[in-house]
């Protein structure tokens, strides 16, 4: 090809089946589902899929199921614009699946997921060439095997790389050697103490950076915002008051626009500023996708309110 993309991404990609729920039941108990829709969604595509809405060249490296849900699958990242020609479609395979549990009461998810059973991605003379063109590879912990591989290749190539922590192993220690090939890492709530063992998010955050060779380092930590490392201190960013209607999504969008910050040169604090803003837009709609604002929209946002940090401790 006679271009490649900026961005690139491998990891996760399936279908969130979505119930908006009254309220939760216990178990052996029922309620009412209020609505129920589908919509595409996995951590990494969804991350590329917020990028590209915001401008960037994007590329996407992974197997498709040959089912109904893996072709709509295809043929949105396609109505993206985000480039499949490293992508194979694995016949007799049925596509990733997630249910999103949406408690409407309490505004919380839960989720279960099924994994298509792929076979590892061959990374190829044309993947590997693929790979090493990219400025920015975006992984997630969702197929560890896949992972390791696009990031050992990345790193011989001087490709940054980018991890959502959020998937983990059991073996601590594959999380532990998936984390140190990251330049970027933004991570979801729980995994610094996962990771780490220990109890108190911030501390867990401080051994991360000690222990770690990134050089950045964030946390997204819902409702409450994101938690930044910058300068030897740690930051804690609010939210943007938007209309909330759906958070599925929320820290995907939150690490595509990042990484499409970062490939704009933007500094740290108007990257975060400029991605709170595209997380909290992606909240107003139902879905990872329908709520993903344009560059213009998420600027607009960002201008709007004053986001101003607050400084929790010294490293």
């Amino acid at each position: 090809m006679n271009s490649y993309p900026e961005l690139v991404a491998v990891g996760h990609i399936c279908t969130d089946k979505i119930h908006i729920c009254e309220d939760f039941p216990a178990e052996n108990t029922s309620k009412h589902v209020l609505e129920y829709t589908e919509r595409p969604g996995g951590t990494a595509s969804q991350a590329i899929v917020a990028a590209s809405r915001l401008g960037a060249n994007t590329g996407f490296i992974n197997y498709f199921g040959d089912d109904s849900c893996g072709r709509a699958l295809y043929k949105g990242c396609v109505e993206e614009g985000i480039d499949l020609s490293q992508c194979i479609t694995e016949a007799g395979v049925v596509a990733s699946f997630t249910n999103v549990l949406v408690n409407k009461k309490k505004s919380t998810r839960t989720f279960l997921s099924y994994h298509g059973q792929f076979s590892p991605i061959e990374f190829t003379t044309n993947r590997i060439e693929y790979l090493r063109h990219a400025r920015i590879l975006h992984l997630d912990g969702t197929n560890y095997t896949n992972a390791f591989c696009a990031a050992g290749i990345a790193k011989k190539c001087g490709v940054t790389v980018s991890l959502d922590g959020s998937s983990m192993q059991t073996e601590n220690e594959k999380n532990w050697r998936l984390a140190e090939l990251a330049d970027i890492l933004i991570v979801n709530e729980t995994y610094p103490t996962r990771l780490t063992g220990i109890a108190d998010p911030c501390m867990a955050l401080m051994e991360m950076r000690r222990e770690l060779p990134c050089e950045v380092l964030i946390s997204t930590v819902g409702e409450k915002g994101c938690i930044v490392l910058q300068n030897n201190q740690l930051w804690q960013y609010p939210c943007y008051p938007v209309s909330v209607v759906d958070t599925t999504g929320a820290g995907d969008a939150f690490h595509g626009a990042f990484l499409f910050g970062t490939l704009r040169g933007y500094g740290l604090d108007k990257n975060i500023r400029f991605s709170s803003a595209v997380a909290a837009h992606s909240c107003t709609a139902i879905g990872g996708r329908e709520g993903l604002p344009t560059w213009k929209q998420a600027d607009t946002l960002m201008k709007s309110f004053s986001l101003d940090p607050v400084k929790i401790s010294n490293i």
